[in-house]
C-alpha cells in the first residue's frame, strides 16, 4: 500500500522491509502457538494408517528449495526394512519432521549436508536429522525443546525464528507416546532423534499412557 503513493527510496524500502519481516515473525509465531496448544490439547488429532515414505517426500520436496539457496546437499536414507506405514497423525507427523530438517537447513551454513535418515527400531520408527551445521551448546541442550527457547550461540540467535518449533516436535512425540532427543558437536554440527512406535495410543486422550 506505501508503494501506492510513489516510488519509495532505499532508506524507505529498507523500513518496510524490516515491518514485511516483522509481521510475518508475528504470524508464524501466532500459527505456531495454535498449533501447539491444538497438539497438547490433543483437539483433531486423527491416527490413522500413513504410508511412512509419503511424508519423506512430502517434507524434502518441500524444503529442497530451501536447500538449494545455501548449496546444502539434502539427502535421504532408508532402511530396507521399513514398514510401509505406521498408525500415526499424518499431519503432525509430517509436520515435526519437516520442523527438524527445516531447522538443519537453518543452522547448516553454506555447502554443507542434511541427511534424513529413517531406520526401524524395536520400538518404532526412528528418524534422524544430521546435519553439518554450527553444533548446539550442551548448556543449551537440557532446554532445547522448551517454549520460545533460543540458543545461546551468537550464529543461532541470528536465525529467524519463533523458539516454537521444536516445542511442537516435542509435543508431538509426545502425543504419539514417542519421544524426540539431539546428539550435538559444537561447531561439527547434531543429529536429531525422533521415534514414533509403530501402533500409536487412542488420539482422543489427552496424555498418552506411557512413553518410550
Amino acid at each position: 500500500m506505501l508503494e501506492m503513493v510513489g516510488v519509495l527510496n532505499e532508506q524507505q524500502q529498507g523500513y518496510v522491509g524490516k515491518i514485511v519481516v516483522g509481521v510475518e515473525n508475528m504470524s508464524r509465531m501466532v500459527t505456531n502457538l495454535l498449533d501447539l496448544g491444538r497438539i497438547d490439547a490433543g483437539v483433531g488429532l486423527q491416527v490413522e494408517q500413513t504410508i511412512v515414505m509419503e511424508i519423506v517426500k512430502a517434507v524434502l520436496d518441500s524444503l529442497q528449495s530451501n536447500a538449494d539457496q545455501k548449496n546444502i546437499e539434502l539427502t535421504q536414507e532408508a532402511a530396507p526394512d521399513l514398514p510401509k506405514s505406521i498408525d500415526a497423525d499424518r499431519t503432525l507427523l509430517q509436520q515435526a519432521v519437516y520442523n527438524l530438517v527445516e531447522n538443519a537447513i537453518k543452522y547448516t551454513p553454506g555447502h554443507g549436508s542434511v541427511t534424513l535418515r529413517i531406520k526401524t527400531r524395536p520400538q518404532g520408527l526412528q528418524f534422524e536429522v544430521q546435519d553439518t551445521g554450527i553444533g548446539i551448546a550442551p548448556v543449551d541442550i537440557p532446554r532445547l525443546f522448551e517454549k520460545f527457547f533460543r540458543g545461546s550461540q551468537r550464529e543461532a540467535r541470528a536465525q529467524r525464528g519463533s523458539g516454537l518449533g521444536l516445542a511442537i516436535v516435542h509435543s508431538v512425540a509426545e502425543r504419539h507416546a514417542g519421544k524426540v532427543w539431539v546428539e550435538s558437536v559444537l561447531g561439527q554440527g547434531s543429529t536429531f532423534f525422533l521415534l514414533i512406535p509403530f501402533s500409536s495410543p487412542d488420539a482422543s486422550k489427552k496424555k498418552p499412557q506411557h512413553t518410550v
